[in-house]
């Protein structure tokens, strides 16, 4: 096919939003959607192949499968050979468990299925995953098993009853994920059915340019869209946040702003030179391996450290990401496409070896037939499971007492840490605990040290009436369920996620809360231990540092604030940490105090109501 310089522009207006996003600068909060960028691109350079060598009656699925072998296997290997020994060295065993899990599903092209299956609150979180990002390879690949079928068994029929297919499809899962995003937003974010519409948008684009779809415009009118697509894409790219439902009719934004710039972007057009200068093609012709090389090498460099980076040390990742990039594409990528350096025959065993030996690597690693773990890493992670798992017991059956027969909607979301007390003694107590799991966790900690509490917690859900379109649908039912108590007394406690505060939120949950209840009691965000656990897993050190922005914000918050006089606000850090801080540890003799970043384990809540008792609150607590 004929190049155009501009896609590999468009490659890097996709690129470098998705590195820079993922290395945390705030600036890119919507950078993700550059993966959506890449599916629309993809979409269409693949099926303008495809159509051009069905025109001239040379289309192979072989050399088709040869080409995409070429395109992506090679460097993709490279990086995941290059992720083993760090997993090796700096993983827990429960992380290595998962990565070694993610070297065969990344293989087989299947690693979307995998991490769909691993998301769970308690699941390692995303930034700490070394390969989760191949789960967009995964779907471009999966496309690519179906879609030359379809083509094929359809070509007879003619384009434009093709098309005509094609847009019922479009239709039909462009709908689905717009339903799935609220119902199964997991699945919808990884799984091709209801990704593929996003590729679809760029067949149509090859569509369109193959049969001469589109009339021939002016210069203005192809100025104008292509303006157009060049200003959805970066508004997108700025203006749009992880909060938002993704894929969704949000999604529409970049990827109609990519389709744009493929019709209209032509040389006569601001946008085309623009995508057209040396960097951005530069970069664009080696945003494949920085693609691949980006998530590994934060990855790392998150889980080595005891704190979260600093942005000039993740400036100068993404500096690394682009160096490693360009080599792997002048040593890999381009021997590796070339026939004349590569034939065929190679490239299929090359593959096919290549695979099986990462497919072995993984099943060795997951039945721990790879030896070598530090004896006190693994100890001290199995003590942490065991704090994991007797948090959740605590929460679920010693100290909830669960509540029956509240409907359907109510019970089925009764488990793990949400539950609901209706014990007649402690609905007459008159101490209600409302909140997310972290209200859970003060609910165990008040219980363990002899007080009775009316608990009603849901995993996620905020203190304010109105919640967000991402938040759990049980939510609006258990804070119906908390305001029906016949108590004056309220304990509130939430994560408080530094995208969640705001001024405004702060203020919602004074007003409602100070005129319903004689007496609030709000806790401050915990502190955030993320990196405290991860360090004391390999460097046997309890009092590493947490984080605090959630914490000081918070008091940033509060202070520009007129707070009610019926609202108690206590310090959880002070409490949980001390006056000096010195009390700030993930364990202590050999206790796990907390299950993660910010939960406490049964342990912990012990003594966090203990130091409750015996602070200058306890008189609110402790009759």
């Amino acid at each position: 096919m004929h190049y155009r310089p501009e896609i590999d522009g468009l490659r890097a207006l996709a690129v470098l939003p998705v590195i820079l996003f993922h290395a945390g600068f705030e600036l890119f909060s919507g950078g993700f959607v550059g993966v959506d960028i890449f599916f629309v691109i993809s979409g269409y350079l693949i099926t303008t192949i495809i159509l051009s060598e069905m025109d001239k009656g040379v289309f192979s699925l072989k050399h088709f499968y040869e080409r995409r072998a070429r395109r992506i296997l090679p460097a993709l290997f490279l990086v995941m050979a290059c992720s083993v020994p760090f997993a090796w060295m700096w993983l827990s065993p429960e992380e290595l468990k998962g990565f070694w899990k993610s070297l065969g599903a990344v293989s087989t092209f299947s690693s979307n299925f995998l991490f769909l299956k691993e998301s769970g609150y308690f699941d390692t979180e995303a930034e700490l995953k070394p390969l989760l990002h191949t789960w967009s390879l995964a779907v471009e690949e999966q496309y690519y098993i179906l879609f030359p079928l379809f083509i094929i068994s359809t070509w007879n029929f003619g384009k434009k009853h093709i098309i005509a297919l094609l847009l019922f499809i479009f239709i039909f899962i462009f709908i689905a994920a717009h339903w799935s995003v609220d119902k199964h937003p997991d699945a919808a974010f990884y799984l091709l059915p209801t990704r593929g519409w996003e590729i679809l948008l760029g067949a149509f684009a090859a569509f369109a340019a193959n049969i001469q779809l589109i009339p021939k415009l002016s210069r203005l009118t192809e100025q104008l869209f292509s303006t157009i697509g060049l200003i959805l894409i970066m508004y997108s790219v700025f203006a749009f946040d992880k909060n938002l439902p993704f894929p969704s009719a949000y999604t529409l934004i970049p990827t109609s702003g990519a389709l744009l710039l493929i019709l209209f972007a032509n040389n006569h057009t601001l946008s085309h030179r623009i995508l057209c200068n040396k960097i951005a093609v530069g970069i664009g012709l080696i945003s494949y391996s920085a693609y691949l090389w980006h998530q590994p090498i934060f990855s790392y460099t998150r889980h080595v450290m005891n704190y979260a980076p600093p942005p000039l040390l993740m400036a100068l990742l993404c500096l690394l990401t682009f160096l490693l990039a360009f080599f792997s594409w002048l040593y890999i990528e381009k021997p590796f496409r070339s026939k004349q350096s590569i034939d065929s025959k190679a490239i299929l065993k090359f593959s096919v070896i290549t695979t099986v030996i990462f497919i072995i690597i993984g099943l060795s690693g997951y039945l721990k037939l790879i030896p070598g773990y530090d004896k006190n890493r693994l100890t001290r992670s199995a003590s942490q499971q065991t704090a994991v798992i007797e948090r959740g017991r605590a929460v679920k059956k010693g100290i909830c007492h669960f509540s029956k027969n509240k409907g359907p909607e109510l019970d089925k979301f009764l488990a793990d840490w949400r539950c609901y007390s209706d014990d007649e003694n402690l609905l007459n107590s008159g101490l209600l605990v409302y909140g997310d799991s972290h209200a859970a966790d003060k609910a165990i900690a008040l219980a363990q040290n002899g007080v009775d509490v009316i608990q009603i917690t849901g995993a996620g859900c905020p203190l304010t009436q109105q919640t967000k379109e991402r938040d759990p649908t049980y939510c609006k039912s258990l804070f119906s369920l908390a305001t029906q108590q016949n108590t004056k007394r309220v304990i509130l406690a939430n994560r408080f996620k530094v995208e969640d505060l705001n001024r405004e939120h702060l203020v919602d949950i004074f007003s409602f809360w100070s005129q319903n209840y004689d007496e609030v009691i709000l806790f401050t965000p915990m502190p955030n231990f993320k990196y405290a656990v991860k360090n004391y897993i390999f460097f046997d050190d309890p009092s590493l540092s947490p984080t605090i922005a959630e914490h000081t914000l918070f008091k940033v918050l509060v202070s520009t604030i007129s707070v009610p006089s019926n609202f108690i606000i206590i310090d959880t850090y002070q409490l949980f940490c001390g006056d000096d801080g010195e009390d700030c540890k993930v364990a202590s003799n050999g206790d796990w105090l907390m299950t993660d970043y910010g939960h406490l384990s049964v342990k912990g809540a012990k003594i966090f109501g203990s130091r409750l008792k015996s602070s200058k609150y306890s008189h609110h607590f402790f009759k």
